[in-house]
């Protein structure tokens, strides 16, 4: 932001050779957590640096990764949303719900409620 004249020369850091990524990551506290569909990995990037943390094999992700009250959703191809907490030191699972249909997208949240679109039908998910 802010960038004028050749920005290519400000820059932090640059990966020549990374992983296919359709779906987005986020950033939270300096870390991107983004998720890869070829190796069908989710990454954790230090982003002062460019250092990979960790990467973890965990599904093949066309749908991005999103954020609410502290924790990271992302749904794989199978229809298998991973829950995970945010840390750099390792993929901290805290759930992976499995929907048994195919999903390219990426989970929707309001209210409590996690919607996530597959093949076939749109799903609701709230806790009582």
């Amino acid at each position: 932001l802010g960038g004028t004249g050749d920005i290519s020369k400000k820059q932090l850091w640059h990966k020549p050779v990374n992983p296919q990524s359709i779906g987005t990551g986020v950033i939270i506290d300096g870390y991107l957590y983004i998720p890869d569909t070829q190796p069908s990995t989710i990454r954790c990037i230090e982003m002062a640096t460019g250092e990979v943390k960790w990467q973890e094999r965990a599904g093949s992700y066309w749908g991005s990764i999103v954020m609410a009250e502290g924790r990271a959703y992302v749904t794989d191809q199978s229809g298998s949303t991973l829950v995970f907490k945010p840390n750099p030191e390792k993929l901290d699972v805290i759930a992976k719900n499995n929907l048994d249909e195919h999903s390219n997208s990426t989970p929707a949240i309001s209210n409590g409620q996690v919607f996530i679109r597959t093949f076939e039908n749109l799903w609701c998910i709230e806790s009582k």
